[in-house]
């Protein structure tokens, strides 16, 4: 008996070192797949980010599967560091939400269409300077959260393993002022709806890699089963239940859409569109067939914003951020706004979509009604339908607004200021240090039925309602570059009497004949237009605006 059960404790322990040895029985990592982006009218619906884990914003991962690319299993390992104090020490295996976009490659403003100027060398140092600035440093003092396309919405999003996963589950988090919330870098996110900002939070970046991404365009359009072709020849309509479709780019800029307001009457080359809203069905004419079978990604903005500020909300930064394809703003503070700060950031393709049937919305970064201790530094933003930066509106003051060191290019115009209130106040307002090029050479040329773009220059204080009459002091135009010009180089008509406060020094101006109105160059103080058509007659025509310029150079 006693050698029966020897026997049986030897099979029993054979079998068990079988069975550790059979790697079917090993434990592995769940996997969770990323869930579908579903588009209703007018929003889109992303899984609860309460109960499901795998919840996104971003259907990106879906379109390799369409057009038959192979895909990596997004894990992604950054290493043992600390940039700023902020462990950035990752280790997700996971598939990101991210891992199939069609990235940009190259200069995302000229893409579609370059011009040349003189301030080339300067533009690209700034651009290096601008692309390559480090992840924000730590000044706050409250819970740093982190969000990343492999992150899970479970997770409670407090360190970089155990980071949340999409923007809606932002919502979820409880930001106090004094918190940060960062965004990795490498990431990609689409989202449908704008971003409400929290007052004293920072958004801002950790990780290795290209700055984190937000994309307005709710979907990468680049997918076949989008597309349908109308009934009418080489036009092929795709659902777009959003308001109003401000530009399509196709390639991050390899192309861009040419927006058409009166049907499909209007669709006769490549590139054409018309959005009808009531009906939810954008319309594109393209000859060469399914046009997700020749482009990677096709972006497509609706009317909105991606971050917001609320009425006095304040004590907001974004720093090291890539905000692109919104209809009608990249940030926007609605007034009563003290204390922001945007650096570091890249923002283009802004702007197209209806503000009514005349007027387009259209600025990267719009200060709204009144707002005071504003600084915009070190970024670089780019084709905008009308303007980079604007202070404008009816509030009663625009106080210490300071725009520093900032690359503007292609934008209808780079600098725009109005207000309509007779009792305004300007002051403390500085632009020192940008370099502002191939003004009302974007994409906002393209736009049918929305009068010459361009006028405004440059830089434009346009005397629009109240700014004739407002308190305007202390204001700094130093060490600038204004750099070729479609229409006018510069747009300052603001009545003499308001000249005083007003200090221009030390700007490089370049101009050349290749302009939509030649005769136009310059327009100075009260409506007196100033023209330019050799190197003599600009040093003339700057000089009345600027006493003591840097340079002043005709391109020829």
């Amino acid at each position: 008996m006693q050698k029966m059960y020897a026997l049986i404790i030897v099979i029993i322990m054979i079998i068990l070192s079988l069975a550790a040895c059979d790697p079917s029985n090993k434990d592995e990592p769940e996997v969770s797949s990323s869930s579908s982006e579903s588009v209703s009218s007018g929003n889109s619906t992303v899984g609860d980010p309460t109960t499901d884990s795998s919840a996104t914003d971003s259907t990106a991962a879906e379109s390799s599967a369409t057009k038959g690319e192979s895909s990596s299993s997004g894990s992604l390992k950054t290493g043992d560091k600390s940039v700023n104090g902020i462990s950035v020490n990752v280790s997700v295996q996971r598939p990101r939400d991210d891992v199939d976009e069609f990235r940009s490659i190259g200069n995302a403003a000229e893409k579609w269409k370059s011009a040349s100027g003189g301030a080339n060398t300067e533009t690209a140092e700034l651009r290096k300077k601008i692309l390559n600035s480090q992840n924000t440093s730590k000044t706050w003092s409250g819970t740093t959260y982190y969000i990343s396309p492999g992150g899970d919405n479970l997770n409670d999003g407090k360190s970089p393993e155990k980071a949340i996963r999409t923007i809606s589950a932002i919502n979820t988090l409880s930001l106090q002022p004094g918190d940060a919330l960062l965004f990795e870098r490498g990431g990609i996110w689409r989202v449908s709806e704008q971003i409400w900002a929290k007052a004293g939070v920072t958004y801002g970046s950790y990780g290795t890699g290209e700055k984190p991404t937000i994309y307005g365009s709710p979907i990468n359009y680049a997918r076949k089963e989008l597309w349908e072709p109308s009934k009418m020849s080489n036009v092929w309509k795709v659902d777009f239940p959003y308001f109003d479709a401000g530009v399509i780019v196709f390639n991050h800029g390899e192309d861009v859409g040419t927006k058409k307001g009166m049907g499909l009457v209007q669709l006769t080359k490549n590139g054409d569109y018309y959005h009808n809203s009531q009906s939810g069905i954008l319309y594109l004419y393209y000859d060469k067939g399914n046009p997700a079978s020749f482009y990677k990604d096709i972006a497509i903005t609706q009317k909105g914003t991606i971050f917001g500020i609320n009425v006095n909300v304040s004590n907001v930064t974004f720093d090291n951020l890539c905000l692109k394809y919104s209809g009608a703003y990249a940030i926007r503070t609605e007034g009563g706004n003290n204390n922001v700060k945007i650096t570091n950031c890249e923002i283009g393709w802004i702007g197209g979509s209806k503000f009514n049937e005349t007027t387009f919305y259209g600025n990267a970064i719009e200060l709204w009604d009144s707002a005071k201790n504003i600084t915009v530094e070190n970024n670089w933003i780019y084709q905008t339908f009308d303007s980079a930066l604007s202070p404008q509106g009816s509030g009663d003051y625009f106080e210490n607004i300071h725009f520093l060191n900032n690359l503007l290019e292609y934008n209808n115009t780079h600098i725009e200021m109005w207000v309509r209130s007779q009792e305004s106040k300007i002051t403390g307002f500085r632009i020192e240090g940008n370099i502002m090029r191939f003004a009302s050479m974007g994409f906002g040329s393209l736009l049918e039925g929305t009068g010459a773009r361009g006028i405004e220059g440059c830089i434009c204080f346009p005397p629009d309602g109240g700014i004739s009459s407002a308190v305007i002091t202390d204001i700094s135009i130093k060490n600038n570059i204004f750099d070729t010009a479609y229409y006018y180089l510069v747009n300052w008509n603001l009545p003499s009497k308001n000249q005083a406060g007003i200090k221009i020094s030390g700007n490089t101006y370049y101009a050349n004949s290749n302009r939509r109105y030649a005769h136009f160059d310059l327009v100075i103080f009260d409506g007196v237009r100033r023209n330019a058509s050799n190197q003599a007659e600009l040093e003339e025509t700057i000089t009345i605006f600027d006493k003591s310029p840097k340079l002043v150079k005709w391109l020829g």
